[in-house]
């Protein structure tokens, strides 16, 4: 097995320095410090001098500018891959223009918001060894995908502003680990309708609409917006679709739940231009696609749900199958079944809980009304979202095997969340339950729940340069234990049931929430968002997840922290590798030695993997990629690849066991 990459000590001469490379130093020094986010950096250890390197083919330009930095300096670089090459290096070498005024101001006073700028495009590059501290873990093979915002304003305009983080113009970033010990970057603006409209538009004008920005910004007039949909962004979450071992193809999708999934190619990052419906034997998938797929750890099968909208509003809850149980060895729809809503819901996350999937709705929504006046053109329909005063959170029970829903629950007081950290079904205790005749099923739901209200969480979302994220407004976790009377293939069945009038019949159970409040440590602990676990414990009952949490005063979180759910929530947070002026992103869990499910959950322990993150440095306006030892959170990190680009702030990623032909 050829030796993985690692960083190695660097010194050099000036006698050994290229003639040319002097001829040039006078206009490397006309650089002005605020360089642009791209460009490749050279540390030298034997200095605080940060020189700035770029490579290709075709040109070479080196320039240096003295910084003074914190900490011990690496070298590394970057290097082309054929006619790639130039187009990184114009990537790389492009000053952006200067932020406006009030931005500048901004981005001065609180660092964290230079992520919020807009980012660069990178076609295909490989990663060199000199880049690379510590050594990648040998067993690491595969690509890591992250989507976000790659910007959230167009230009210098303020009228060119998104009115919400979440209209930002979706960009993935994609992270290859090969067999052979190489590692290959690139990042690119998902170029669905909602961008090249705005590509395609005058200069100064709005080419699209977002779920919460107008055309024209927020000073847009009705007309400007009348009878246009909102576009989806694809800024969400990256799906990868395995293929079957014999013959299928592993596919990679943009989701954003405003709409249906549309595919890239996973090497060069291109959209194309059709969205994914799973058509099969079964029908096509008639609704749109949440960001937060479930695959069932044991099946293979994917369950979701996306809202239709339309003359009547229903929530459409559906399943995929997993490749190798399809005949065309791709997946493609199972079942679909919606339901009547009342309301238009803010929904992003729901659970698996062994046979069954959960979906809450809190009273963070809008009124029925809210798309006609959309429609109109005299409001977004994300400004008609409100917290609906006396109101609960409402959760759905649906058994997995049928998608029917067989219980549901109000919960009162209500909560606020994005994201769920796990469920599962309880085991044992069933008869003993059944003696209290309100049921015989418990599932318990840990919730990543908001500390404050929910108005005040997207107050920041809606002008992210302003905002400044406290301990407060982010999460702790809450426990749940639902219980209800469950009786196997019963319940409602949603459309297909030519009886149902309203959404609800006799046979959907009441359930009863027997246990609710905070995890006992979540009060003393940081502030956290964007929880994910090990793939494999997925409706399962677990003992660890990992967070994005806010342990500094900097406004933005900031480190990466393990809850231990066995120990009341207790948090462990490495503190290794974060010094002030860098922010960690949500962490991906990789099981150690990219174990098969079947090999079973039982030979390996469930924290016996990698954390990957991608971690901002403002210091250098530049992006690393971090590997930790998800056991050892108190160690230095296994691997940090320096990237000459900055990574904008992304919302989730996935990582997929294939390298899509790279390397070899």
């Amino acid at each position: 097995m050829p030796p993985r990459r690692q960083a190695r000590p660097w010194g050099f001469s000036l006698l050994s320095l290229p003639p040319w490379l002097f001829l040039s130093a006078g206009a490397a020094l006309a650089l002005p410090p605020p360089v642009a986010s791209g460009i490749a950096f050279a540390r030298l250890s034997s200095g605080n001098t940060c020189h700035f390197s770029v490579f290709s083919r075709s040109i070479t330009q080196r320039t240096s500018h003295p910084s003074k930095l914190p900490g011990t300096f690496h070298k590394y670089y970057l290097s082309g891959i054929g006619s790639a090459s130039s187009s990184v290096l114009a990537s790389t070498l492009s000053t952006a223009p200067s932020p406006p005024e009030d931005i500048a101001e901004a981005l001065k006073e609180r660092p964290w918001r230079t992520g919020l700028e807009p980012a660069e495009d990178v076609d295909l590059i490989e990663v060199s060894a000199a880049c690379i501290e510590g050594t990648v873990p040998f067993d690491l093979v595969g690509t890591l995908y992250r989507n976000g915002a790659g910007r959230i304003r167009v230009g210098a305009s303020p009228a060119l502003r998104y009115s919400h983080w979440f209209d930002g113009d979706g960009m993935v970033s994609a992270l290859t680990f090969t067999a052979d010990g190489r590692c290959f970057f690139r990042q690119r603006y998902l170029q669905g309708k909602k961008f090249l409209a705005q590509k395609n538009a005058k200069e100064g004008a709005w080419g699209g609409r977002g779920v919460w920005t107008q055309r024209g910004g927020r000073e847009g007039k009705w007309w400007e917006n009348l009878g246009r949909i909102p576009d989806n962004p694809l800024n969400t979450n990256v799906l990868v679709l395995e293929g079957a071992k014999e013959g299928g193809m592993t596919r990679t999708l943009a989701l954003c739940e405003g709409g249906l999934p549309f595919e890239f190619d996973p090497v060069s990052l291109a959209v194309r231009r059709e969205p994914e419906d799973f058509a099969g034997p079964h029908g096509r998938l008639s609704s749109f696609f949440s960001a937060h797929p479930k695959v069932d750890p044991d099946t293979g099968i994917l369950y979701n749900f996306g809202m239709l909208l339309g003359p009547s509003l229903a929530l459409n809850i559906f399943e995929i199958s997993s490749p190798s149980s399809s005949p065309s060895a791709q997946p493609v729809l199972l079942r679909q079944r919606s339901f009547p809503l009342a309301f238009i819901p803010t929904v992003h996350d729901f659970v698996l809980a062994g046979r069954f999937l959960i979906i809450f709705f809190s009273p963070f929504q809008a009124p029925p009304s809210a798309l006609a006046r959309a429609l109109l053109g005299l409001s977004s329909l994300g400004g008609q979202y409100v917290w609906k005063n006396g109101g609960k959170t409402q959760a759905w029970v649906v058994e997995k095997s049928t998608l029917r829903r067989v219980a549901e629950v109000d919960i009162d007081p209500p909560f606020s969340n994005y994201h769920f950290v796990n469920a599962w079904e309880k085991e044992g205790g069933k008869e003993e339950r059944t003696k209290t005749g309100d049921g015989d099923v418990e599932v318990e739901v840990l919730v990543a729940q908001h500390r404050s209200p929910r108005e005040k969480v997207e107050e920041q979302f809606r002008d992210m340069y302003k905002a400044d994220f406290t301990p407060e407004l982010e999460c702790e976790t809450w426990r749940y234990v639902l219980r209800f009377a469950y009786e196997e293939g019963g319940g409602e069945g949603g459309t297909e049931d030519p009886q149902e009038q309203d959404g609800r019949d006799s046979s959907v159970r009441r359930a009863r929430v027997v246990e609710a409040g905070p995890m006992p440590l979540a009060a003393s602990s940081y502030g956290y968002e964007l929880p994910t676990l090990n793939p494999f414990t997925v409706g399962k009952k677990g003992r660890f997840a990992y967070v994005n949490a806010l342990v500094r005063e900097e406004g933005f979180v900031d480190s990466v922290a393990k809850l231990h759910l066995d120990a009341g929530g207790r948090m462990e947070v490495h503190r290794s590798c974060l010094p002030p002026g860098c922010f960690a992103g949500e962490a991906v869990f990789v099981p150690r030695g990219g174990r098969d499910k079947e090999e079973g959950t039982g030979r390996q322990e469930e924290d016996d993997g990698y954390l990957l993150f991608y971690v901002l440095d403002t210091r250098r306006q530049a992006s690393d990629l971090v590997i930790l030892d998800a056991q050892r959170m108190e160690r230095p990190p296994l691997t940090v690849i320096h990237l000459p680009v900055r990574v904008p702030y992304s919302y989730h990623g996935v990582w997929t066991t294939a390298t899509f032909g790279l390397g070899q």
